[in-house]
Order: structure tokens, then C-alpha cells, then sequence
């Protein structure tokens, strides 16, 4: 009887310990996804203003390029990152999406999107931003759009390939340099969909 309780307790640890690695590793999985999503955010900022360069006086741009960061600018920068965060937030960006059509992830990403920019125009209009041009809010959002749509299909991609090989996502973010080491070491002639390298065989 005792020995049956021992057991008991043993496996409701192990089971408590594993629910809170898996849920420790999607943690990690979804703060990395925000990560990117802030990268693509400064990227496309940075894409879009240089499209539009052409339509700015030459030596305004050159004198927004050569300023210093002034606090303000840092500041209104951070609410409208805080805000673009938000609006993924708002459509279930960061939620699970694994059983949801790539369809409705094009849905919410232009339509978190679309938000964002919106705030950034009224932005512009309560602190008089003269470089938010339709034409900047427009590429901005054209870009941020395709490129948040090209790295979430391409991550789901990748985490269906990676669950065809029958190996937990989790084991992938314990050692995501073996996994990197196998995809060169394969070459593009020698991966097969039927044949997967697992990590630590």
C-alpha cells in the first residue's frame, strides 16, 4: 500500500515537472515570436521611410537621419511599439494558432496591422509627425503585413516539418544547434519528408 502511494506520488511530480517545462517552453516560443514581431516592426519602419525618402526635401531627410534621438521621439516610438504589441495581443497573434487555417492568420495579421498604423496616424496628428505621409503609412503597412505573414507561415512550416519527424517542439528548443547542424548537413538533395534526424540519436 505504501509502495502503491510512492508510485503514486512519483508520477504526480513527474507529470507536474513536465507540464511545467512544456508550459515553460511555449513561454519561451511565444516571447520569441514578439521579439521578431518588434524586429519586423523596426525593419519595415526603417524600409518605408527610405521608399519615401524621394518625396521628402533632400536635406530635411538628411538632417532626421544625422539627429540625435531626443527623449520625445524614443518615447513616442515606445508607446507605438506598446501599441502594435497590443494589437497582436487583441487578434490572438501570440495564442496558439497550430489547428487554424493559414487563412485566418493573413485575416488577423492585416487586421492587427491595419490597427497599428491607424495608431500611428493619430500619432502623427496629436504630435504633428510630418514624416507619417499616406505614402510612409501605406508601405508600412504593406510591408509589415507581408513580412509578419512570411515569418509566421514560415515558422508554421518549420513546426509542422519538425512534428512529422515525430519530435516534441520542445526537444527542438533545448538544442536548436543540433537541429541546425542536421538541416546543413543534409543539403537540400538529401532531405527527405520521410526520413527525419532526431536530436540525441
Amino acid at each position: 500500500m505504501q509502495e502503491q502511494q510512492v508510485g503514486t506520488g512519483e508520477t504526480g511530480r513527474r507529470a507536474g515537472v513536465d507540464y511545467f517545462m512544456s508550459n515553460y517552453h511555449r513561454q519561451a516560443l511565444v516571447m520569441g515570436m514578439k521579439i521578431i514581431d518588434q524586429i519586423v516592426l523596426l525593419f519595415c519602419f526603417f524600409m518605408a521611410m527610405a521608399a519615401v525618402s524621394q518625396d521628402i526635401d533632400p536635406i530635411r531627410f538628411a538632417q532626421f537621419l544625422t539627429m540625435r534621438i531626443k527623449l520625445v521621439n524614443f518615447l513616442l516610438y515606445l508607446i507605438f511599439a506598446l501599441f502594435w504589441y497590443l494589437n497582436f495581443t487583441l487578434f490572438g497573434l501570440y495564442h496558439s494558432r497550430r489547428f487554424a487555417p493559414w487563412r485566418s492568420d493573413l485575416t488577423d495579421i492585416i487586421n492587427a496591422t491595419s490597427l497599428g498604423v491607424l495608431t500611428l496616424f493619430l500619432i502623427s496628428i496629436i504630435f504633428h509627425i510630418s514624416l507619417a505621409t499616406p505614402g510612409f503609412l501605406f508601405l508600412l503597412w504593406l510591408y509589415a503585413a507581408s513580412l509578419t505573414f512570411t515569418t509566421r507561415l514560415t515558422l508554421r512550416l518549420v513546426l509542422e516539418r519538425i512534428r512529422r519527424c515525430g519530435v516534441h517542439v520542445n526537444n527542438v528548443l533545448l538544442s536548436p544547434a543540433r537541429w541546425m547542424a542536421w538541416w546543413l548537413w543534409q543539403g537540400p538533395t538529401r532531405r527527405d519528408t520521410r526520413s527525419c534526424w532526431k536530436p540525441g540519436t
